[in-house]
C-alpha cells in the first residue's frame, strides 16, 4: 500500500506521543500478514512522528520519532493480526507547518525480511535516487552479487547479478516507489532500499 498525505489543515486529535504538539492526520490499513513494515517518507523541511493503533480508539502500539528532520520513519513488526484493520497516525515533531507534504507505505513479510539494517550498509550504496533512467549500485566489500526490483505489492519486476559497481536500467519503470532487495548469497543475507522512480 503506498499513499501521499499531507497535514494541511490538519488539528490535534489527541495529545502528542512524542513532541509537545501534534496536528495529525490519521490513515488505515488491514494487516494481510503477521509481519509488516510501516514506512513514512518525509519530504524538505518535515519531521515526522509515527503513531500506530490496534483499532479506531484503540491502544497506541508503537510511537516512533527517531531521525530529524527531512528522514523518515519506519516500524516493524511480527505481531500483527491478518486481516485485523490498524490506524496509522502522522503528525510533525513540534511543527505547526501546513502542508507538510510524506508518503506511507505498508509492506507486508512477502517484501520485508527482518533485517535489521534494512535501509542502511557500510559498505552498500544506491544512487540516484530518485531516479528517472539508470541506478547505481556500488558494492564496495564485494559481498553482495544479485539484485531484485519488486513493487511496493511484492511483484519481482527485474533481477541481476552485480559486481562492485553495477548500473541497472530502470527507464521501463513507471514513476512512484519501489524496492530494491540486494543479495549476500554467501552469507545468506539481504538488505531492502527504497527507490523513487521520477
Amino acid at each position: 500500500m503506498f499513499v501521499q498525505g499531507n497535514i494541511g489543515g490538519a488539528t490535534e486529535s489527541l495529545t502528542p506521543c512524542s513532541g509537545n504538539y501534534a496536528t495529525d492526520v490519521w490513515y488505515s490499513f488491514t494487516a494481510t500478514s503477521s509481519s509488516a513494515r510501516i514506512f513514512i517518507d518525509a519530504e524538505a523541511y518535515f519531521n515526522p512522528v509515527l503513531e500506530v493503533f490496534d483499532a479506531c480508539g484503540g491502544n497506541s502500539i508503537a510511537c516512533i520519532d527517531n531521525n530529524g528532520l527531512n528522514y523518515s520513519e519506519s516500524y516493524y513488526d511480527t505481531n500483527f493480526i491478518p486481516g485485523h484493520q490498524y490506524f496509522i497516525r502522522v503528525y510533525g515533531h513540534n511543527q505547526f507547518t501546513s502542508n507538510q507534504e510524506f508518503q506511507i507505505t505498508v509492506t507486508d513479510s512477502n517484501v520485508v525480511t527482518s533485517t535489521n539494517n534494512i535501509f542502511s550498509d557500510d559498505y552498500l550504496k544506491l544512487y540516484p535516487n530518485p531516479s528517472s533512467g539508470k541506478i547505481i549500485v556500488e558494492n564496495t566489500n564485494g559481498n553482495y552479487d544479485f539484485v531484485k526490483i519488486l513493487s511496493i505489492t511484492g511483484t519481482v519486476l527485474l533481477e541481476q547479478n552485480i559486481k562492485n559497481k553495477t548500473v541497472i536500467d530502470v527507464s521501463g519503470l513507471k514513476p512512484g516507489i519501489y524496492f530494491v532487495k540486494i543479495y549476500d548469497k554467501t552469507n545468506n543475507n539481504s538488505i531492502i532500499k527504497r527507490l523513487v522512480i521520477k
